[in-house]
């Protein structure tokens, strides 16, 4: 049996379950005309090259599109009820509209700049626009769960195409000088109607709504649905459709006639009653009072609960460079094969990019530099395609006006060792004229406090009247009963008050007075509870040496105990650890380039050089070779080439 049978025999099943439980029918069953208007947004689903005869060159796998729906048609409904649910039958007929775009990019196409074939960047693109009239039927809710306002629709709907069309192309967007062997930069290009469309095409839908405005006649409700497809959109090809839609449901209810009323009978002459005494009505009331500030709460006022949350920050510094293997002008963002050498790189490379972008949403005023660097053993225009890959990428990130200068340059390895070489290879982004280092801040641990307010529930009665008392309170689907004139209740956490901001508390309380003849009188009073959030913010700084937090405080070249970059804040640092009696070290950092004993002596006079800044009285330390991360890629031994001070 195919899938879209096994979906509408459970459905059957389900219904006929539902009809031969125990029930009773909340109302009268009653016809309601119904139209709603929606607009859909429709999640496409495949794996396939192109529409059948169309086959291109890249994947479809994802798509998006918004259409819209009409539907008209009528329901019965209150024919069964079950579990607080009146349950009813509908049928609709719609006219509906099915959009869809997908996207892929192929990262090898073969394009040609002047006489040369290369490879580029193209993307390929597939519109699809399909109209659809249809019929649907199911089972219609209303009062669900014994919500009034709340109701809603499950059924299969049949939906037959009456049109459609598509549009698919292959354009080429990097090198941009490029152009493919047509001399264009678009190929593969169709247009026509959706080949092979199945008909019908089966949804399985659910649609919910929320009386909003009802009158006598007429009720208007928010509505949304969602829409589960049992078959494919063409035949031989795996294309799917998912829809959700939001809109309004118009029902409107035809009035049924009057009954006259009978005819009432002739008075009859009846002894006069016996007058009772007159009841003294019982005056009481409830007291919400504060234990913490002793407030006496009125009805409706807001209390208060505190939830403290805690969040540590760890701070990374972060060198604005990337770096590229031989000849290569991507930089990791392009899903692409490499080696794990590359692939490593590519990840950092991606870390420091999401830096910089989290960077600019927080400062969008920044102006960027970009310095290009490429080795000697590379094609002369190396820097000329990593440059333009990476405004194409600031480009497509909304970053297109920051950028203020451009500039190369082709510096040249000291020693011809193959780790000085490939770092010859890099792009640095320098932000505002000079600062290319910035901290990268991550969350690294978070915790939250609860702080219950406690209240008195006081219920008070005037005259000193002996009275039996039974008392209720309701909160977030929670029931507390109590018995007593002075009763204390504290919000705990099992409450769960910390998923929505505000809550409602109802007390209720029964009164019932010790006399021959009892009187009773029942009082209700509602309070809403807020929960107040407090912020904290700690900052640790980032730990290459797995012991204390560390400050990243200069940086070296190779080979070199003369900084290149000092940190700018170096004193007012020293100064604040001073100030909060600290012990800190300055420690001398060095790659796993050159032997263990040359790399332990550049070491310390790296740490001397910091140390001369700031005074002879901070203890000096190396760090053994290789110890910070694996110094395996250029950024790692970048890094690697620094000093720190170590906070203990």
């Amino acid at each position: 049996m195919k899938y879209p049978s096994r979906i509408l025999l459970y459905s059957l099943l389900i219904v006929l379950c539902l009809i031969s439980f125990p029930r009773t029918v909340s109302g009268k069953p009653k016809i309601i005309l119904e139209a709603s208007p929606l607009v859909k947004l429709d999640l496409h689903y495949g794996n396939f090259k192109g529409l059948p005869g169309y086959d291109c060159c890249s994947e479809f796998s994802k798509g998006t599109g918004f259409g819209y729906s009409l539907s008209f048609g009528a329901a019965y409904s209150n024919l069964k009820s079950l579990l607080n649910t009146n349950f009813g039958i509908f049928l609709n007929f719609s006219f509906a509209s099915t959009n869809g775009k997908f996207q892929n990019d192929d990262y090898f196409a073969d394009v040609i700049i002047g006489n040369d074939v290369f490879k580029g960047i193209s993307q390929h693109t597939l519109e699809t626009s399909i109209q659809y009239a249809g019929v649907s039927s199911g089972i219609y809710l209303n009062n669900i769960l014994g919500i009034n306002p709340l109701s809603g629709k499950i059924g299969i709907d049949f939906l037959f195409p009456v049109s459609s069309n598509f549009s698919q192309r292959e354009t080429l967007i990097s090198p941009k000088e490029a152009k493919f062997e047509n001399g264009t930069k678009i190929r593969n290009y169709f247009t026509g109607k959706v080949p092979e469309l199945i008909m019908p095409k089966l949804y399985l839908s659910l649609h919910l709504g929320w009386e909003l405005i009802h009158s006598k006649s007429f009720t208007i409700s928010p509505l949304t649905s969602f829409n589960l497809p049992l078959n494919q959109n063409v035949n031989r090809i795996n294309w799917k459709t998912f829809s959700f839609a939001a809109g309004i449901n118009i029902q409107f209810r035809p009035p049924k006639a009057k009954i006259p009323l009978p005819t009432p009978p002739p008075p009859t002459d009846f002894p006069q009653p016996f007058e009772p005494k007159p009841v003294i009505p019982i005056n009481a009331r409830i007291d919400v009072e504060s234990i913490d500030s002793g407030k006496v709460y009125e009805n409706f006022d807001t209390i208060q609960t505190i939830s403290i949350v805690k969040t540590t920050v760890e701070l990374q510094p972060t060198p604005l460079m990337i770096f590229y293997k031989k000849n290569d002008f991507l930089f990791g963002f392009d899903d692409i094969p490499s080696d794990n050498e590359f692939r490593q790189i590519y990840s950092e490379n991606r870390e420091v990019l999401n830096v910089l972008l989290e960077y600019l949403k927080k400062n969008p005023n920044s102006k960027i530099s970009l310095l290009c660097s490429q080795s000697d053993d590379e094609i002369p225009n190396a820097c000329e395609q990593r440059i333009a890959r990476l405004v194409e990428f600031f480009n497509a990130n909304g970053y297109s006006e920051n950028i203020s200068k451009v500039e190369k340059f082709s510096p040249k390895a000291k020693k011809q060792i193959p780790e000085l070489i490939d770092e010859n290879r890099f792009v640095q982004i320098i932000l505002n004229g000079n600062e290319f280092i910035i901290s990268n801040e991550k969350i690294i641990q978070q915790d939250t406090q609860i702080v219950p307010s406690i209240i008195t529930i006081k219920t008070k009665v005037e005259d000193n009247i002996k009275v039996k008392l039974n008392g209720k309170i309701l909160i977030n689907g929670f029931e507390q009963e109590f018995n007593s004139s002075a009763y204390q209740f504290s919000f705990k956490d099992n409450l769960n008050l910390t998923d929505s901001l505000n809550k409602t508390l109802k007390i209720k309380v029964e009164l019932e007075t010790s006399e021959e003849f009892s009187r009773r009188l029942s009082l209700e009073k509602e309070l809403i509870i807020s929960s107040t959030y407090k912020d904290t913010i700690i900052y640790n700084y980032f730990n290459p040496f797995q012991s204390q937090n560390s400050i990243l405080v200069a940086l070296f070249n190779f080979d070199e105990s003369d900084y290149y970059w000092v940190n700018p804040k170096l004193k007012q640092i020293t100064d604040e650890l001073k100030k909060q009696e600290k012990n800190f070290s300055i420690v001398g950092s060095v790659d796993n380039i050159g032997t263990e004993e040359h790399n332990q002596k550049l070491a310390l006079a790296r740490a001397k050089r910091v140390g001369n800044l700031l005074g002879n009285d901070i203890p000096l330390k190396t760090i053994e070779s290789g110890k910070f991360k694996d110094n395996n890629t250029p950024i790692q031994r970048l890094l690697n080439r620094s000093a720190w001070i170590v906070v203990e």
